[in-house]
């Protein structure tokens, strides 16, 4: 044998030595890091999933009333030895409070903060006492950091110290009037302060500093913060500055959004897009699927939850539900069976945590969310539910879960049978169409309406209305037609907040073809005439003959929606127009 025919097999055996000796370091890095891994007592993530020291960490949660007021305080230590007692293993907690600088005295038990620059030791302080009780009976807590409501001040009471005006809804800031928030450069930065403050801060109970204290499982940006279509990226800008200005304290901890979550398709988008900005690294949510969500059944709460679990699988982020709650006794189902379900259906979507809320003493004020862990109003069915779901998810891995379905929000909204057939016999024919008589309808959602001027259809984000109707008379002489409607755009609540971008378009097609478009106005309950003329002749042919359908449609992403309005509720209202009137006319 030739010495050449010896190099390459001697070369390939370098090559094998040096492969074992590589796979010798990396094994013992692995090790090294497994070690790591394992003596880290913080909560990581790991694509969809949290980890404690290298293993998966799914957990029960619960959000605990312990912060603010005399009788969440003196109850704290009752309040967490009730959630330990039932399985909880993470608890959320409010670390907020805005009250100006001459509220009452009794304020200082609510506030972290009396005006733009006095900050409140004693609720500081109980902070402290509250993560040092909460370690020793080995639960995490969640941090929230601000609150996007009126509660406790919130960011309308940063708006009111940055002197902008705003127009309030019954519970605070509207979502319309956020990119106000936004907009701010001295609300920003207030909060900012009162961000970097508790952050920052050391415990003066057990001497450690947050940043280092691992009974800290995340902060929480906001809670439920939201934001139009038009300020989404506002939104992940102040998001990802939230994040850098806690990361340059504090590199162990988690961070998320404080997003409420989505019921329309703009929002979903939206809600995405926070989840994946920057610093963020998990997914949360709120759930009070049956009075906010449209869920009227126990399937329909299972693609509720799946819809959620799979847009944040989707970004690979892990995913809790901050908030949980049913009223009593939803369309007769017992609260405690839907939160059961609840359980289910977010441990088969793969989420990693859900927060029933909210525990609390029975000496607090009535609230119909409450779970009560004492006295007459004890929650005892609740209770049962969440430490037998406890037990159940106890080493469950949310990444070995298949990924959900898709679940379409679009809802097909079933109205009269009714072709309507009543036109005049002029040379320029005339048929009035009462709006909220439509034939189908399909949007996220939308109905009929009793409002404070007419009645009217209204249908949330894209979607469409449709109307059948008979041919007109002398159907072979005509040489236009007039659709004639009065309309506007459709927000949330009463619009509060809302700029003059926040429009639609309307597109207007008879059987298919179009007649033409028009900009709506903002939602003021009003809308505004809307007149159309085609000579389309395709059009004028299609309507010789049969019945036909006459079509109000919102095609655009991120639009607002659709408001048609009829007859005035109050005959003392100056209506309008008070009819969809379709006019046709001759050569």
């Amino acid at each position: 044998m030739r010495t050449s025919d010896l190099r390459p097999r001697t070369e390939m055996q370098a090559r094998l030595v040096l492969l074992a000796r590589l796979a010798l370091v990396l094994a013992a890095l692995a090790v090294t890091s497994s070690a790591r891994a394992q003596d880290d007592p913080f909560v990581r993530t790991e694509g969809t999933a949290f980890t404690v020291g290298g293993a998966p960490f799914a957990f029960v949660g619960a959000n605990i009333a312990v912060m603010h007021g005399p009788v969440h305080r003196a109850s704290m230590e009752a309040s967490l030895d009730a959630v330990a007692m039932d399985g909880v293993r993470v608890v959320r907690v409010w670390a907020l409070g805005e009250y100006d600088a001459a509220a009452p005295e009794w304020a200082d038990l609510y506030a972290f903060r009396r005006g733009s620059e006095l900050f409140v030791d004693g609720a500081l302080s109980h902070l402290d006492r509250v993560l040092v009780a909460c370690a020793a009976r080995d639960l995490r807590v969640i941090v929230v950091l601000a609150n996007r409501w009126g509660d406790y001040g919130g960011l309308p009471q940063y708006l009111r110290w940055a002197e902008v005006a705003f127009a309030a809804s019954e519970s605070g800031l509207s979502e319309l009037a956020l990119p106000l928030f936004f907009g701010s450069i001295r609300a920003r930065a207030l909060y900012l302060s009162h961000l970097e403050r508790v952050v920052g801060r050391t415990n003066a109970v057990s001497g450690v500093p947050y940043r280092d204290d691992p009974t800290i499982f995340a902060w929480e940006l906001w809670n439920e913060i939201s934001s139009p279509p038009r300020a989404r990226g506002d939104l992940v800008a102040l998001l990802e500055e939230s994040a850098q200005r806690i990361r340059a304290i504090d590199l162990n901890h988690l961070i998320s959004a404080g997003h409420i979550g989505y019921q329309l398709e703009r929002d979903r988008r939206t809600w995405q897009a926070a989840i994946s900005a920057l610093g963020i690294d998990y997914a949360d949510a709120h759930a009070y699927p049956t009075r906010y969500g449209h869920v009227r059944s126990l399937r329909a709460l299972d693609r509720w939850v799946a819809d959620r679990a799979r847009v944040a699988r989707e970004a690979s982020r892990p995913l809790i539900f901050g908030e949980v709650g049913f009223r009593p006794r939803p369309f007769e189902v017992p609260r405690a069976r839907w939160l059961d379900r609840f359980f289910r259906a977010a441990r088969t979507s793969g989420a990693s945590g859900v927060l029933p809320w909210i525990y609390a003493p029975s000496g607090d004020h009535p609230r119909e969310y409450t779970i009560y862990f004492d006295g007459a109003e004890s929650s005892a069915d609740l209770r049962r539910v969440i430490a037998r779901e406890a037990r159940r998810i106890e080493g469950f891995d949310p990444r070995a879960a298949p990924m959900p379905p898709e679940h379409p929000t679009l809802r097909t909204l079933v109205g009269t049978g009714r072709v309507h057939a009543g036109w005049t016999r002029e040379a320029e024919a005339q048929l009035q169409i009462a709006p909220e008589a439509f034939h189908r309808a399909r949007f996220e959602a939308g109905g009929r309406a009793e409002g404070t001027r007419s009645a009217h259809v209204y249908g949330l984000g894209e979607g469409w209305v449709r109307y059948r109707f008979a041919t007109p008379p002398n159907a072979r002489s005509l040489a236009r037609i007039t659709v004639r409607f009065r309309a506007s755009s459709e927000l949330p609540g009463a619009g509060l907040g809302a700029v003059e971008s926040d429009t639609s378009e309307v597109v207007v097609r008879i059987d298919g073809i179009e007649v033409g478009r028009a900009r709506l106005p903002v939602d003021d309950g009003f809308g505004a005439v809307v007149e159309l003329t085609s000579e389309d002749e395709a059009l004028l042919r299609a309507l010789r003959r049969g019945t036909h359908v006459l079509e109000l449609a919102i095609e655009e992403d991120d639009a607002p929606g659709l408001c048609v309005y009829g007859a005035p509720t109050d005959p003392a209202t100056e209506s309008g127009l008070a009819s969809i009137d379709l006019v046709v006319s001759g050569h």
